[in-house]
């Protein structure tokens, strides 16, 4: 079987420009800030990133202190290194519903693919 070749190209996050605002769900607890991670089952540990505080509100949990926070590109590498280094993945716009069905890797990514989506690297294509 021939060897796939692999071609380098540019792609916007969803077609964000560099420096958009994306939303992430937080509590603040009396020593930190928490960000929510998802374990759904067949999927790597997972951080929802929103494109807009209405998507990200449809995600909120009903109970618990937790909120929806604007934050930008810088905040959001710091986030995947830090408090969430344990998350895998990164799953965009994800719905209740796709959580449900045990559906997130539909609208998920690499963390490592999504952070060099942020810093405006190329991303690897025909590389299966």
């Amino acid at each position: 079987m021939g060897r796939r070749s692999s071609t380098l190209v540019r792609m916007p996050l969803a077609g964000r420009r560099p420096g958009s605002w994306h939303w992430l769900i937080v509590k603040d607890t009396a020593r930190e800030m928490k960000v929510l991670t998802l374990d759904v089952r067949g999927s790597a540990r997972t951080l929802p990133v929103f494109g807009s505080e209405d998507t990200a509100l449809r995600m909120l949990p009903s109970s618990g202190g937790w909120r929806v926070r604007k934050t930008g590109g810088g905040e959001l590498i710091s986030v995947l290194y830090g408090p969430c280094s344990g998350a895998a993945r990164v799953a965009l716009d994800l719905s209740p519903s796709l959580v449900d069905a045990g559906m997130v890797e539909l609208v998920s990514t690499s963390a490592d693919a999504f952070v060099d989506s942020l810093l405006g690297r190329a991303w690897p294509c025909g590389s299966l």
